[in-house]
């Protein structure tokens, strides 16, 4: 964590945000960069050079990667619109060639075929990866988070099943899944894209 700061600024594509700015340094010379955006949404934005990776993409893949996470079929609901509303406001110009991939991060046992299929439709890359757990400090906070809510008579509105995918997000920084792409662009399953998201792939962290 190099810097925090709050700045208010206008990002193409989405409403203006009151956002917490974020730096991570990591290995090479990648950098990260993170957002919070209001209505839950949130993205993040690896440019740089990532890691030499052991594996790389097959041939026809584009600069740019739009991946977000669903572990189960509730929340797939969720991140099948949000792909398909980034496909629709990501295309390059007319009769260039296609630079943008979509990519759905799930655990093995997450998704039922009939799921994967409608994704893989979409022409979505579907990734299994590997569960990420919260620490147990983290565990903690997130139950009080959740009993608060219980209280409040918001649980069943906000979370009515448990979502499980909020820490599988960090596989976006994976350079043997991801370390081919100039950046990747990580966007909540709740985000509804109404306007050209081109602009973001120009940002320099």
């Amino acid at each position: 964590l190099l810097d925090s700061c709050q700045q208010t600024m206008a990002v193409p594509g989405l409403a203006a945000v009151d956002r917490r700015r974020r730096w991570h340094r990591g290995r090479g010379r990648g950098r990260v960069f993170r957002a919070s955006l209001p209505l839950l949404a949130s993205w993040v934005v690896v440019s740089g050079t990532a890691a030499a990776a052991e594996e790389t993409p097959g041939s026809g893949q584009g600069r740019f990667a739009i991946v977000t996470a669903a572990t189960n079929e509730y929340y797939a609901r969720g991140a099948l619109v949000t792909l398909h509303s980034a496909q629709l406001h990501s295309a390059p110009a007319l009769g260039s060639e296609k630079d943008v991939d979509l990519v759905l991060l799930t655990v093995p046992e997450g998704l039922p075929e009939a799921w994967r299929r409608r994704f893989r439709a979409l022409g979505v890359r579907v990734e299994e990866v590997q569960e990420v757990g919260a620490s147990t400090a983290v565990a903690r906070a997130m139950q009080k988070d959740q009993q608060k809510l219980r209280r409040e008579g918001l649980l069943e509105v906000l979370q009515p099943i448990p979502y499980g995918g909020a820490f599988l997000k960090v596989h976006a920084w994976d350079p043997r899944i991801f370390g081919g792409y100039d950046k990747v662009l990580l966007l909540d399953g709740d985000v509804l894209i109404k306007r050209t998201i081109r602009d973001l792939f120009r940002l320099r962290p």
